[in-house]
């Protein structure tokens, strides 16, 4: 029997960390189950309500693989103490640990001055892809339907705010709220998402009779520009201003600061810019062919063999 590699996944999730990190981890162990041995392991920062997921994907015992794929923003203490790998990768642009990776992968800065270990290729993105893409909108003012998606834990309590700004204003407003009026708990998010496995995971389909959503940015502003609906992203003081591809290809439209009277302002802007719009629209339908999930694959092979440095590997260019 052939020994595969082995690869190890860690994610991080909870209080001020978004649940995107899980996501995409869990995206990335279905690209590479084909080809690779892999394990998912979640540092939980809230603490686990369901014992039989911490036993599961707990993340307690030192790991061992071929390669490491590290996912969150404090998992410094944990990649030393924990992960045992022959390379290590982060997949998180704002992580502690990004200084001592071999390998960051971060398209998210795309088109950006980066460190010279970081990859920024656009085929490296990783999100749920929509099997059906929403139909362009053809109203040009006036009330429209717009979605508000501020994250899993939406750690400011924006949503209510947007809410009710934007329905005085007479727009009808879509969030990810679910069945009984109740946004998701965090147990209840990793619940769905490490037992469930949906046949189509794709999480806004929500919004696809929105003529524009609100996010924070980060996967979800991919992931809604793939459904085919123009976003405007929340600017945030504290993060770095990252997926500026977004906007330089037309898909968003970014606050101009950090402000809800800012946020609201640019809302406003492109709410009542029906040509723009559109244009966005457009832009978004054209985002699907950036992405290659054969990359993943040969990015590994490149880490086992350590030949995997900087921006300008030559296997990004012809894979």
């Amino acid at each position: 029997m052939i020994n595969r590699p082995k690869v190890v996944l860690i994610a991080e999730i909870g209080h001020r960390v978004g649940w995107g990190h899980v996501s995409r981890c869990l995206i990335l162990r279905r690209i590479l189950s084909h080809s690779f041995d892999v394990e998912l392991k979640i540092v939980n920062r809230e603490g686990w309500a369901n014992p039989e997921l911490e036993r599961e994907f707990a993340l307690q015992d030192p790991v061992r693989a071929d390669v490491a794929f590290i996912d969150g923003l404090e998992l410094r203490e944990e990649l030393n103490l924990k992960v045992r790998a022959g390379s290590v990768a982060s997949l998180s642009y704002m992580s502690d640990v990004n200084d001592v990776v071999d390998l960051v992968v971060a398209p998210a800065l795309n088109g950006m001055d980066v460190p010279g270990h970081f990859l920024t290729d656009l085929a490296a993105i990783l999100c749920n892809r929509p099997k059906a893409v929403a139909g362009p909108r053809d109203r040009k003012s006036g009330a429209l339907t717009i979605g508000i998606s501020m994250g899993g834990a939406d750690v400011e309590g924006l949503t209510p705010v947007l809410e009710r700004a934007l329905s005085q204003a007479g727009h009808q407003i879509l969030t990810m709220a679910n069945d009984a009026g109740r946004h998701p708990t965090l147990s209840h998010f990793l619940e769905h998402k490490l037992y469930d496995h949906p046949a189509d995971p794709f999480p806004y389909y929500v919004f696809s009779e929105c003529d524009l959503v609100v996010c924070q940015g980060g996967l979800s502003a991919i992931e809604i520009a793939l459904l085919g609906i123009p976003t405007v992203i929340r600017s945030r003081s504290d993060f770095t201003p990252a997926y500026r591809f977004l906007e330089l290809s037309g898909c968003s439209r970014r606050s101009a600061g950090s402000s809800t009277a800012e946020l609201e302002s640019t809302i406003n802007f492109v709410c009542e810019n029906g040509s723009q719009r559109a244009q966005m629209a457009r832009a978004c339908r054209g985002l699907e062919a950036e992405i290659d999930e054969s990359f993943w694959e040969v990015l590994i092979y490149q880490l086992i063999k350590k030949e995997a440095h900087h921006e300008a590997m030559p296997f990004l260019r012809g894979h």
